[in-house]
């Protein structure tokens, strides 16, 4: 019945652990001052909420390339 059946490796690879440090680093180097202030405000029934520097974030993230 299973002889078939394939498993997927959930194992990290050397650039999984490469791609954390990346995200890691450029955060802790961006996601500072005003940014880090109004972490995890935003969202449904808070949109208008410090929408300026919002917008100002997500060019950050732009401008790191970090969008699509």
């Amino acid at each position: 019945m299973f002889e078939n059946t394939r498993v997927m490796d959930l194992r990290d690879r050397p650039e999984d652990e490469a791609f954390r440090r990346e995200v890691r680093t450029w955060l802790e180097e961006h996601l500072v001052g005003d940014f880090a202030a109004i972490g995890g405000r935003g969202g449904s029934g808070d949109e208008t909420f410090a929408f300026e520097t919002r917008l100002s974030w997500e060019r950050e993230l732009a401008a790191g390339g970090w969008t699509c």
